[in-house]
């Protein structure tokens, strides 16, 4: 009897920490609202800094999709000769940005037809590919400017990436297959967060 009292007591005391706990949680309140670049006949939004500066790309009047960081309703629009004008997901995206603004993304080169890396650091835009490989997505960036993506080997398997101090480090999920690249009608992952069979979450933290 001594022991169930005890166990009850125990199990009151649980529940009184647990109703304190839940009643000291704040409440948490979403505003939710269109996002439109002027002039665009279509806005693709993929990231936000703490400023409210968003990253993703337009599509102009013509037709022409162009990167783009988006502050109010005015776009400040990138292109990249290598990426071309098409519209759609092998066009040219920003997908990252930082507290500095800094964006990275990725396009589909009109040389190679494969994807390649983009970053947008203190408004200049630079190529890069992570090294030997077939094709590289870069899909978010840090307040320390590290990035992080995905890419595909000269095996043809995918691995995710992160760049730190101009140095590479691959990134895999504990895995007896490595993932095959994606055929033609199947889409790219595009950041390094699941990678074996069956599929599995990782939490990265850079």
């Amino acid at each position: 009897m001594k022991n169930s009292k005890y166990i009850l007591g125990l199990l009151v005391l649980v529940l009184v920490y647990a109703s304190v706990g839940i009643a000291a949680a704040p409440s948490l309140t979403y505003t939710f609202k269109d996002v439109k670049a002027k002039g665009a006949t279509e806005t693709d939004t993929y990231a936000v800094n703490n400023a409210g500066i968003i990253a993703g790309d337009f599509v102009d009047s013509a037709g022409a999709q162009h990167a783009m960081i988006l502050k109010g309703t005015t776009p400040k629009k990138i292109d990249d000769k290598t990426c071309g004008t098409g519209a759609g997901a092998a066009g040219i995206s920003f997908y990252g940005i930082n507290s500095a603004g800094n964006a990275v993304g990725w396009c589909t080169s009109t040389t190679s037809s494969e994807p390649i890396g983009l970053m947008y650091i203190k408004g200049k835009l630079s190529e890069f590919t992570v090294p030997k490989a077939l094709s590289t997505e870069a899909n978010g960036i840090n307040d320390k400017g590290d990035v992080v993506g995905t890419f595909i080997d000269s095996n043809g398997a995918q691995h995710g990436f992160l760049l730190h101090a101009k140095k590479y480090t691959q990134i895999d999920a504990p895995s007896p297959t490595p993932l095959p690249p994606p055929g033609p009608s199947t889409t790219r992952v595009r950041s390094p967060y699941t990678r074996s069979t069956p599929p599995v979450v990782m939490m990265l933290s850079f």
